[in-house]
């Protein structure tokens, strides 16, 4: 049994969104009202509390029933992901981490291509980061530097996909980092089509507590493992 069935016949072509959100209640209104203004519908969305202990739930309440609310015990970003994954109807699916923002057209950018090019598989954006008051003094540190500009991102905020990629390549890898790279490389290495688009897909919100801060050694410890075991992958051993 495919893990992630089609879309009956004849519905309009939907679009379902993934909130993964822990201790969220700073930023996660903003992030559902960038989803409710985009210029594309339908979109489902779903937002998985990962065991939250904040007020994350009571702004959730706020949205009734314009979002599908789970919960779970704190599984961590990837598992949270996989669960919304299992919820959803969508025949295309997308991410959105609760501290960050869509541009109003995002979806409608990525489905207007999916149109255009009817063999791919899932496509990418570019990330516009920016800095909250928590860390204000970094944005001013950083003046000049590349990460201010646009740049490429293989992450789930700008990815845009087939539920069919996913009955193909399966759900992300358990882990707390590297998820989202280590499903970019499977696409990669199936050989999928899949593209960049050269437009900002998300706003990424840099903050004081940004997972990325505490991840540390064990972070980069998955990422050059993740990146070891693809070089072996393609060398065939």
């Amino acid at each position: 049994m495919d893990r992630f069935p089609l879309a009956e016949p004849g519905v309009p072509t939907l679009v379902s969104c993934i909130v993964p959100a822990y201790n969220a209640e700073r930023w996660l209104g903003d992030a559902l009202d960038s989803v409710f203004a985009q210029t594309y519908a339908p979109i489902e969305t779903i937002v998985v509390d990962d065991g939250s202990t904040d007020g994350t739930a009571g702004v959730l309440a706020t949205f009734g029933e314009r979002i599908v609310g789970l919960r779970q015990p704190n599984a961590g970003p990837a598992a949270a992901l996989n669960r919304g994954l299992l919820a959803s109807h969508g025949e295309y699916i997308t991410f959105l981490d609760a501290d960050d923002l869509w541009p109003p057209r995002k979806i409608e950018i990525q489905m207007a291509r999916f149109l255009a090019v009817p063999e791919l598989a899932a496509c990418y954006g570019l990330v516009q980061n920016f800095w909250d008051d928590s860390v204000k003094i970094e944005a001013e540190a950083l003046r000049g530097h590349r990460i201010l500009d646009p740049l490429p991102g293989l992450v789930t905020g700008t990815l845009l996909a087939r539920r069919s990629t996913f009955g193909r390549l399966g759900p992300f890898v358990d882990q707390r980092h590297a998820y989202a790279l280590d499903w970019a490389l499977r696409l990669r290495h199936e050989g999928l089509p899949h593209e960049v688009l050269d437009e900002v897909l998300l706003l990424r919100r840099y903050h004081e507590w940004n997972m990325s801060r505490d991840g540390g050694p064990r972070s980069r410890e998955q990422v050059l493992d993740l990146l070891k075991r693809n070089l072996d992958a393609r060398r065939g051993g």
